[in-house]
């Protein structure tokens, strides 16, 4: 899996960002963490060709089918405020 990132018009953000990415799994309803990063300090991660490069092979057999995807950022108290 990869994700890539790239700032908005007004730039990135200065502050560092939690992230993650999850999958319910249909059967049991649990969720599943693919994948967790901190984001580029002001900066996307453009300069690499492909984004952050994740290996879900262990998650096959849920990434089959449609399924579902939760992608969820923790941002600090500043951000939060604007």
């Amino acid at each position: 899996m990869y994700v890539k990132l790239t700032c908005p018009d007004v730039g990135c953000d200065e502050w560092d960002v939690f992230a993650n990415v999850k999958i319910k799994d249909q059967v049991s309803g649990e969720d599943y963490e693919l994948a967790r990063y901190i984001t580029p300090y002001w900066n996307d991660n453009s300069q690499l060709d492909r984004g952050f490069e994740f290996d879900v092979t262990d998650f096959k057999s849920l990434l089959t089918g449609e399924v579902e995807l939760r992608y969820v950022l923790s941002v600090g108290m500043q951000e939060a405020m604007r």
